[in-house]
């Protein structure tokens, strides 16, 4: 625990610019990024056929 600590003091700086921002707009942009792609519409012409997929797709 001690390491973790040190390691923290001396490193926040760099773990709050970057790298723990980025991976936080990361996990937002993941999120949202799959709430918009469950809500998808398709228009589709006559004599066609649409397969839309908005998560995992099985046979």
């Amino acid at each position: 625990m001690n390491f973790l600590t040190n390691f923290l003091k001396d490193n926040y700086e760099w773990l709050f610019s970057g790298v723990l921002s980025g991976l936080i707009f990361f996990l937002l942009g993941n999120k949202k990024g799959y709430d918009r792609a469950i809500k998808q519409n398709q228009k589709i012409g006559n004599n066609s056929k649409g397969i839309q997929v908005g998560g995992n797709i099985t046979k």
